[in-house]
């Protein structure tokens, strides 16, 4: 009978939570800081028993992975290193949702030697783009053929009909987690030379790419691009780019209103009884509030009435509100205003795009072109299609554990056709599949 225990209980945990548990012969344990939320998760699901737990107490993780074959961890990434350690004094295999941190990685070797499975990048991105990636990439290869350029990318955005705020996004997953990803410069492959990004101007050139139920969308690069090569056996590749994509609107706003220091992880000097303009008046250098909204616009290079200085009004930079003094930097009040103002409505969908583009060599010599796109739409006042492709790809990564279908050990992505394959099956299987064309780029 395996037993798994879950890490968290969040934004993606209920498809997770009762796949898992109508599996016949599992018993699962759902465990969060906050037990009323473990227990809301678990609603009437059989086999299931929620906990609090925090996850910074080593100790107490590890008793309750001593209790458990496999843990799942939906936590936020920082979170996983611990809840490995844990997993090794408590020989339980692990499952993550995120990329493999340095700190995980130094942890091979011990995975190894317990015979254990730390098995991570099993969400959306990371999860499904490699998962799709992987198995793509070893069948051209198969067949003699070899990939010349790699374009990934992915967004968790709302639905066409959803799209109704100035920025064309809505939180399906944690809102910090978003403005983090946004604070990382990128480094990528370009005509089989490296090219960085700093930060401060990774919205700067967004590309366009057109979706025929969607319409257009951004994207614009994702961290370091080349450091997955070796992971996704593309030795001799000469373009490699992994994107973030976002509906029209966000980039512009972001390489503009980023420059002027909205983002800062610093802490607010003197916090007490400080609206929200007030913040924005010193982050600009204005003394004044009256005039902070042509001081803003003067800041980015805009009219006072353009759309970006709009978008910054709606987004409550100009706000007279004060703000809560739990919040103690510029970056946390961005994060709180966002979450505040881009949440899904009751009713509203939101939608899970992918896209890969290979440029590839047959074995012949010709040169070809696949595309591949997933589109997944959430389910209306059900689960969103983030939670979907995020917990079930999660699920099914414990599940393939449990039956001892994944032999590999040590700490991994899911880059392996024993994974790879069943999970692709799986997915589809629940309705979450990618569909593929191909065009000939030679005459």
């Amino acid at each position: 009978m395996p037993k798994v225990l879950i890490m968290g209980a969040g934004m993606v945990s209920n498809p997770l939570v009762r796949h898992v548990s109508r599996l016949k012969g599992y018993r699962v344990t759902v465990a969060d800081q906050n037990l009323s939320a473990a227990q809301r998760v678990i609603g009437n699901q059989r086999n299931c028993r929620s906990i609090a737990l925090n996850a910074t107490d080593i100790a107490a993780v590890t008793r309750e992975a001593n209790q458990a074959d496999i843990v799942v961890s939906i936590l936020p990434p920082e979170f996983h290193v611990g809840v490995a350690k844990a997993c090794l004094d408590a020989n339980s295999h692990l499952v993550t949702t995120s990329y493999i941190s340095p700190d995980m990685e130094a942890l091979h070797e011990q995975f190894l030697q317990r015979g254990l499975l730390s098995l991570n990048g099993m969400g959306l991105d990371p999860g499904i783009d490699i998962l799709s990636a992987m198995q793509i990439i070893h069948r051209t290869q198969a067949s003699g053929g070899k990939i010349t350029g790699f374009f990934s990318a992915c967004g968790g955005l709302p639905a066409p009909e959803a799209n109704n705020n100035p920025f064309g996004y809505k939180f399906a997953w944690t809102p910090s987690g978003v403005f983090k990803a946004m604070t990382n410069g990128a480094v990528y492959l370009r005509d089989g030379k490296q090219e960085s990004i700093p930060a401060d101007q990774l919205f700067a050139n967004p590309t366009q790419h057109v979706f025929e139920e969607i319409g257009t969308l951004e994207a614009y690069p994702n961290r370091d691009s080349v450091s997955f090569i070796e992971s996704f056996d593309l030795q001799g590749v000469s373009n490699m780019l992994r994107a973030t994509f976002r509906y029209p609107g966000w980039c512009r706003f972001w390489h503009k209103a980023a420059h002027t220091g909205i983002l800062s992880l610093d802490p607010i000097a003197s916090p007490n009884s400080l609206r929200f303009v007030d913040l924005t008046s010193r982050i600009i250098g204005v003394k004044s509030s009256a005039s902070v909204r042509e001081a803003f616009a003067a800041t980015i290079g805009e009219e006072k009435d353009s759309e970006i200085v709009e978008m910054a009004k709606w987004l409550g930079l100009f706000s007279t509100d004060a703000i809560p003094t739990r919040l103690d930097s510029p970056f946390a009040v961005i994060v709180h205003l966002a979450a505040k103002r881009m949440k899904y409505a009751k009713g509203e969908r939101d939608m899970s795009a992918m896209q890969h583009v290979f440029d590839i060599e047959t074995r012949d010599g010709t040169r070809q072109r696949q595309t591949s796109i997933l589109v997944d739409y959430g389910i209306p006042n059900g689960d969103s299609s983030m939670a979907r492709t995020v917990g079930l790809t999660a699920a099914i990564g414990a599940k393939l554990i449990a039956e001892g279908k994944i032999t590999a050990r040590g700490v991994i992505l899911p880059t392996l056709p024993e994974i790879y394959n069943p999970a692709i099956e799986q997915l589809e299987d629940m309705g979450i599949k990618m569909e593929h064309r191909f065009e000939t780029l030679d005459g």
